[in-house]
């Protein structure tokens, strides 16, 4: 029903004539639907400011009720409960993919995309083989009814069919491949390396010394996050550590009887008054009087991270001459017969046989690549079981810019990242789309390409190449915040069409429709509010709208700046304006007002000074001193410094500046 849509959705313009704003690109497309013939078009400008809606409403216009035939997005992403490793301010958590999406979405139901700040994915480097943090760039979502559920020795992994997981293909190399082209008996890569993140999470987790509990088979280990602990614990290897983080901390009792039993253990987590019951099977050992021990059954892991896929070295090995019996070594390998995977001891002593001197350069740099290879922390998981099967909800993926990859899943599976910004789609729906022909009146299709200043240079290459090919019978859309970051030879086959921020007038238009609409009464001064926070971005600004209006259909100022956290202009004023005048009591006391009243982190404090410094009648060398206080402080919070810290720091330094 249309009551039950969100707003974003239910007041989303179908038509072009309903657009606001926008003119003369409305009156251009217009025309377009008219003559049923157009051009590659870009639309380039911020968020929330009509790109995505002129794109599906020049479709609606177009095609009518053949649009769905004739008009396509693409998406392929994994499911909301897949683990990862994220870090956020230098600190490393465990939590999932879904857990992580909500936050930066928060609450929003329409959005793609959402823009993490300061948030880095573990991933891995592509030359060194290093597994590492980097940034992500975007985090994106939408809906799917199908998924595959991908069961390794120790861990799944659950994706849409079309989501890409990385394979070392016959050259060592990794490779993209379609969870829906992968069988049973194929290998993935997973690495062995956790210890190093799991210890940096269990520093957050303590024992409880006060446990009263009756008992004798439960421990209470406390965190402030009930999710952290309870996601730690989904890695068996995390289980371990923490029976070890115990054991080093000398809780641990000498000449302690252990208990043991068949069944399995319980632990009892103590979060925010919660308690958790999480089984680990053959994890800890629980002593009658609460002590722990480490069970020494799991010091020889279950699952075997010291195997690698034979297929790269053995290509590898059948083009140079070495004097030693290799095939007879790998014959003689159990799993090498199982499953075509070798043991890494077993491949090095192979590769240690070959005299390097008797290679051209190119092998030579293949040899020392697949040492590399063996020598790194990524190993081989078989694939024992695959189901498809219904599915209704969210699917999630993230951006990682320059590695394209990133780890997910219970033991880790490395991932292609956002396949819509990569070259497999571009050479795989993309073309099979553009090359069909049209069932509809209209003799050409739609491509609508979100985001496409993150698609990557080499998939941007494909898109042109693509867009030549099939230019007669298929027209593209590309819609960018920066059309710069789209190629030139991409460019010079598109009209680029720069969206501008709404004026004022638009946006009063907009806010007296909704309101309208929903019979809500709101007065000028929440109106200037809701434009202030908007910043032109009706996406934003509905959102707002609709959250303000739950509680209820009268709207005021202080509900929109509460919604939004945050301050209201004068508020961020003022408190520069002490640290100015030198009384730093003051500007501290505003500073603590803004994140007690708002709950406002520093970046957006740190953005807001910078919005309403040039508002302010201060002189140009004041002003100057400022902004690089502002720069400077933006950088060590981003750096993982303390944010109350920093932020005391800046008006601190902004009074001594004065004083000089």
């Amino acid at each position: 029903m249309l009551m039950d849509l969100p707003w974003t959705e239910k007041y989303r313009p179908h038509k072009l004539i309903d657009v606001i704003g926008q003119e003369s690109i409305i009156n251009r497309l217009i025309e377009f639907v008219k003559n049923e013939n157009f051009p590659n078009m870009i639309f380039a400008g911020s968020a929330g400011i009509g790109k995505t809606t002129c794109a599906i409403a020049m479709a609606n216009d177009l095609y009518k009720e053949e649009k769905s035939s004739a008009f396509k997005e693409l998406n392929a992403s994994v499911t909301p409960n897949t683990p990862i490793l994220i870090k956020k301010s230098n600190k490393i958590n465990k939590t999932t993919i879904g857990a992580i999406s909500d936050l930066y979405f928060n609450g929003n139901n329409t959005d793609k995309y959402a823009y993490p700040k300061d948030l880095e994915i573990l991933s891995i480097n592509k030359k060194t083989l290093k597994i590492e943090f980097l940034p992500i760039k975007n985090i994106s979502r939408h809906k799917v009814s199908r998924i595959r559920k991908i069961s390794m020795e120790s861990s799944t992994i659950t994706t849409t069919l079309n989501h890409s997981i990385i394979i070392i293909d016959s050259n060592g190399k990794f490779k993209s491949i379609k969870a829906e082209k992968l069988d049973i008996n194929d290998s993935l890569i997973s690495f062995k390396t956790l210890n190093e993140f799991n210890n940096n999470i269990l520093s957050n987790i303590e024992i409880d010394d006060n446990n009263n509990s009756n008992s004798n088979n439960k421990i209470i280990l406390k965190t402030n996050n009930r999710q952290e602990i309870k996601n730690t614990l989904s890695f068996k290897q995390s289980s371990k550590n923490i029976t070890e983080k115990i054991y080093k901390e000398n809780i641990l009792l000498n000449n302690s009887k252990n208990f043991s039993s068949n069944s399995e253990n319980l632990i009892e987590l103590y979060s925010n008054n919660n308690f958790i019951y999480k089984p680990i099977s053959s994890t800890l050992v629980i002593s009658p009087n609460n002590i722990l021990k480490v069970n020494e059954k799991l010091e020889s892991s279950q699952i075997s991270n010291n195997l690698i896929t034979a297929k790269p070295f053995v290509e590898f090995l059948k083009t140079i001459n070495i004097k030693f019996n290799w095939e007879y070594e790998l014959n003689h390998s159990l799993y090498y017969k199982k499953n075509n995977c070798i043991e890494k001891q077993t491949i090095l002593h192979i590769l240690d046989q070959i005299n390097n001197k008797k290679l051209l350069k190119k092998q030579e740099e293949k040899l020392n690549y697949l040492k590399l290879l063996a020598m790194s922390d990524i190993y081989s998981l078989i694939i024992k079981n695959i189901i498809d099967k219904d599915y209704k909800g969210y699917v999630y993926d993230v951006s990682v810019p320059n590695s394209e990859m990133f780890w997910g899943g219970e033991t880790p599976i490395l991932l292609h990242n956002s396949d819509t910004r990569g070259i497999d789609i571009i050479r795989g729906e993309v073309k099979e789309f553009a090359k069909t022909i049209a069932l509809s009146k209209v003799p050409i299709k739609i491509i609508f390409l979100d985001e496409a200043d993150s698609l990557t240079s080499d998939a941007q290459h494909a898109l042109r190449r693509t867009m030549e090919k099939f230019s007669a019978e298929t027209r593209f859309i590309l819609s960018a915040n920066y059309a710069s970051k789209i190629i030139e030879p991409i460019q010079s086959r598109c009209i680029v069409f720069r969206f501008k921020l709404l004026n004022e007038k638009d946006i009063k238009k907009y806010i007296e429709r909704v309101a309208k609409a929903e019979n809500l009464e709101i007065n000028e001064n929440a109106i200037q509010a809701l434009i202030y926070i908007s910043e032109g971005d009706l996406r934003k600004l509905t959102n707002i709208m609709q959250t303000a209006s739950l509680k209820d259909n009268k709207i005021t100022e202080r509900a929109i700046y509460e919604i939004s956290a945050r301050a209201k202009p004068k508020e961020i004023q003022s408190m520069i304006r002490y640290a100015v005048s030198k009384d730093f009591e003051g500007a501290k006391k505003e500073l603590d007002r803004l994140i007690l009243n708002y709950g406002m982190s520093g970046e957006d404090i740190l953005v807001q000074c910078y919005k309403e410094i040039q508002n302010m009648d201060l002189d140009e060398h004041m002003k100057l001193i400022i902004i690089s206080n502002i720069g400077e402080t933006n950088f060590r919070i981003i750096e993982g410094a303390n944010e109350r810290i920093q932020l005391e720091a800046m008006i601190a330094n902004i009074a001594i500046m004065k004083n000089k």
